[in-house]
């Protein structure tokens, strides 16, 4: 693995983060996730819907989660560093979320068939990777499946890489591993918390973990309880 951030201590920035964006795009960068309690899901007092929070090891030895967060948010750092992995997959993002905004509103890019030799995707999360890699979107179209993203032909073999099942297992340090391995970690993420193990609720200053699956028997006693005025 090659190391990008030098290691700093997480005192004043705990390794527990509330963005499943962010904590994507950390995973992405090999920092591990705590084996075990990888992520709690709060709902309670002040929180609308759930909130998921995500766990890392603090005592990683690589890459940071304090530098990349302070990275991320550094625009300035960004644009003196266009080719910077963790550069790019802010641009994937970026580009990821205006793309579903636009195929929801149905506006922002411009609606034609492209009629050059082009690079066609039909996965947006791989089509906001490509512009993450630099490569523009030179058009789209509605299909059965949904939209069609154009791209130039140059883009064809980050395309090919990124249909890669085993890119990141086989060059793990290149870059369209990492923005694919934040993007798509992502998708897993959003995945994975419509399905939570457990919840953590938190109500006038109690706190109770409550399994997905505990006995419905003994949940009502445990809510009778936690919920006493």
């Amino acid at each position: 693995m090659q190391i990008r951030f030098r290691v700093e201590s997480l005192d004043g920035l705990a390794a527990d983060i509330q963005s499943t964006v962010l904590a994507a795009v950390i995973y992405a960068f090999d920092v591990p996730l705590k084996k075990g309690g990888e992520y709690s899901v709060q709902a309670g007092d002040g929180i609308k819907g759930i909130r998921a929070t995500w766990h890392f090891q603090s005592d990683t030895e690589g890459n940071s989660p304090k530098v990349i967060i302070k990275r991320w948010k550094d625009e300035a750092w960004q644009a003196q560093n266009p080719g910077d992995p963790l550069t790019r997959c802010k641009v994937a993002f970026d580009a990821f979320f205006h793309m579903k905004k636009s195929l929801k509103e149905r506006r922002g890019y411009d609606n034609f068939d492209v009629t050059q030799p082009s690079c066609r995707v039909e996965n947006t999360r791989m089509a906001a990777c490509l512009v993450g890699m630099g490569h523009p979107v030179i058009g789209w179209h509605w299909t059965d499946m949904g939209a069609a993203w154009h791209f130039d032909q140059t883009a064809a073999t980050d395309a090919h890489l990124i249909h890669d099942e085993h890119l990141i297992s086989k060059v793990p340090d290149c870059d369209v591993a990492y923005v694919k391995g934040a993007i798509f970690g992502h998708e897993a993420m959003l995945r994975e918390l419509h399905d939570p193990k457990e919840f953590r609720v938190e109500h006038k200053g109690r706190i109770a973990t409550i399994g997905k699956h505990i006995p419905q028997g003994k949940l009502d006693s445990l809510e009778r309880i936690f919920y006493r005025k």
